[in-house]
């Protein structure tokens, strides 16, 4: 199996991407990663999707089904060779003055950025 990456412009309404997620479910695909962005535009949504299987699946279901969806304008697969992919994590860390130091230390090691300092 591989692995592909589909952005989907899509207009901005109430459960679209629950509508998405579940086409993908319903068809049997596992979903490696959903991540939805409002454009430029604000009635316009970018849904990107990471998933995995074959070729033909990828043009018969995740492409032709998910853009018969009243919202979608249209759906593409983008080239991991040239997209750039990050990863995000949050996580929230129980601190006191005395190891703040240390964490700021090993956050600039990752290139991590502090968000909030309690209090």
């Amino acid at each position: 199996m591989q692995r592909y990456y589909l952005s989907a412009i899509v207009e901005y309404h109430e459960g679209v991407l629950a509508r998405i997620a579940s086409l993908f479910t319903q068809r049997g695909f596992n979903i490696e990663s959903i991540t939805a962005s409002e454009t430029n535009v604000p009635s316009i949504t970018r849904i990107t999707i990471t998933t995995s299987g074959d070729e033909e699946s990828l043009q018969q279901m995740m492409i032709k089904q998910t853009e018969k969806l009243e919202e979608v304008r249209t759906v593409f697969v983008l080239d991991a060779q040239n997209s750039l992919m990050r990863e995000i994590l949050m996580v929230k860390v129980a601190a006191d003055e005395s190891n703040r130091g240390y964490l700021r230390d090993i956050a600039d090691i990752y290139r991590a950025k502090i968000v909030n300092y309690p209090a």
